[in-house]
């Protein structure tokens, strides 16, 4: 796998330069295989300290409660999620600052 920690999954929606053209991180499973890069090896290694980071992310930990704008107590309120506001210094969509605490 191009994720150097075995717990992170793959971002297939993330493309990379690779090999002289755009590829999705999950092409590189294909690339192992049919390249016969094995876990360990020089090449496996390299292009995991390439492209790993920006390849990969933890998956969520459905086990810790999740933060939410939009809950007080038990009452859940809609999210206004095209409004605009700044958060870390960036100006965000709700949306976007929402999907962020998850």
């Amino acid at each position: 796998t191009i994720c150097m920690n075995e717990t992170d999954m793959v971002d297939w929606e993330t493309y990379v330069d690779f090999d002289s053209s755009s590829q999705s991180c999950g092409n590189f499973d294909w690339y192992f295989t049919s390249n016969v890069v094995k876990k360990g090896s020089q090449e496996c290694t390299d292009l995991q300290m390439a492209y790993s980071e920006k390849c990969c992310y933890a998956p969520i930990d459905y086990t810790v409660p999740a933060c939410s704008l939009c809950k007080q107590g038990e009452v859940w309120y809609d999210l206004n999620g095209d409004i605009q506001v700044e958060f870390e210094g960036e100006p965000r969509s709700c949306n976007e600052v929402s999907n962020s605490l998850f």
